[in-house]
C-alpha cells in the first residue's frame, strides 16, 4: 500500500515527478537522514532531497532527532531551515537549459545567451545548462553570468551586471551523441552550468549570457563611430565588404594606417607593407 506524496513541477517543462511513499516508510526515510546526517561530510545528494520528503508528510519528529545528533545542530538547522513550514509551499523554479552549437557545427557548445520573461521577483530561479563542453570554467573560480533587465534600462540603468549565486561547473552522465565529437564511439562528456539567481523586478524581461555580449549591431555601431570620429588629415581609414555571413550580414574588412604624406609610390598606402588581423567571434571567452 502507498501514498502519494505529492508532485515537484518544473514551469515551463513538461517535468512533472510524483513522489510516493509506502505505509512506514517515513521511518526509513527518517533512519536513512539520521545516516546521512551522522556522517563527518554530509552528503547533501541524499541530505536535501530526504528532508523535502520528510517535510511534505510533516514528518515534525525528524527535525527535532535531527537537531539532537552530536555535532551536527548548527549544520542541520542551517540546512533544514529553508524547508521548514514556510517554505513547503513554496514552488522551485528550475530550468534545464540546452545549447545549440556553433553554425555547421555539432560540438563547441559553451556560450550562452537566453530571455527570461514573465518571472516573478524575489523568487529564486534555478538555471542547469547541461551540454557545455569544457571539462572545467572560470564559473568555479568565482565567475557569474551577466544579466541585462529591460525595467532597470526603462529606469536610467541600462548596463549588463554580473548576477548569481551557488554557481557551480561539473561533469555531469550525459554525452555528445556526435560521432564526430571527440572521445570514442560514446562521444564527449557533457558539464553542467548551474546557478541561481533572484531577479529585481516582477514581469520583466531579462537576458542572460555567458559574458558581456558584442552583438554584430554594436559592432558596425562602432565602426561608424571610429569612421566619422578619427582625424581625416591623419587617419587613413576605408571600410570594404569582404564577404556576407551565412546569416546574410556583411563582414567588413578595414584598413587603417596612416595618411600619406604625399603621392609618391612608397607613400601610397596601397604599396605599404601590411599586417592582417583576424577576428571572430570566440568559442569561449575565458
Amino acid at each position: 500500500m502507498s501514498g502519494v506524496l505529492g508532485f515537484l513541477e518544473f514551469p515551463g517543462t513538461n517535468r512533472r515527478v510524483q513522489y510516493t511513499i509506502s505505509k512506514g516508510g517515513s521511518e526509513a526515510l527518517l533512519q536513512a537522514l539520521v545516516n546521512a546526517a551522522r556522517t563527518s561530510v554530509p552528503d547533501y545528494d541524499i541530505l536535501l532531497p530526504l528532508l523535502r520528503l520528510l517535510v511534505r508528510i510533516g514528518c515534525k519528529v525528524a527535525v527535532g532527532t535531527m537537531l539532537g545528533i552530536n555535532g551536527a545542530m548548527e549544520l542541520l538547522f542551517q540546512v533544514i531551515t529553508p524547508y521548514t513550514k514556510k517554505h513547503t509551499i513554496t514552488t522551485r523554479y528550475e530550468y534545464d537549459l540546452i545549447l545549440s552549437p556553433d553554425i555547421n557545427s555539432a560540438q563547441y557548445h559553451q556560450w550562452f545567451y537566453f530571455e527570461v520573461s514573465a518571472m516573478k521577483a524575489a523568487i529564486p530561479y534555478h538555471f542547469n545548462v547541461i551540454n557545455c563542453d569544457k571539462p572545467n570554467s572560470q564559473f568555479n573560480y568565482g565567475m557569474q553570468p551577466v544579466m541585462y533587465s529591460v525595467k532597470e534600462a526603462l529606469q536610467g540603468r541600462p548596463h549588463w551586471i554580473r548576477v548569481g549565486y551557488d554557481i557551480s561547473y561539473y561533469k555531469n552522465h550525459y554525452r555528445n551523441c556526435a560521432p564526430a565529437a571527440a572521445g570514442g564511439p560514446r562521444g564527449k562528456s557533457c558539464y553542467t552550468l548551474t546557478f541561481s539567481l533572484v531577479f529585481p523586478h516582477q514581469e520583466d524581461v531579462c537576458y542572460l549570457a555567458y559574458h558581456y555580449p558584442y552583438t554584430y549591431s554594436t559592432m558596425m555601431s562602432h565602426l561608424d563611430i571610429l569612421e566619422q570620429t578619427r582625424n581625416t588629415k591623419k587617419v587613413f581609414f576605408k571600410r570594404q565588404t569582404l564577404c556576407h555571413t551565412l546569416a546574410g550580414n556583411a563582414c567588413p574588412l578595414l584598413t587603417i594606417t596612416a595618411m600619406p604624406e604625399s603621392e609618391s609610390r612608397n607613400d601610397l598606402e596601397q604599396f605599404r607593407k601590411s599586417v592582417l588581423s583576424f577576428a571572430r567571434p570566440p568559442l569561449d571567452l575565458e
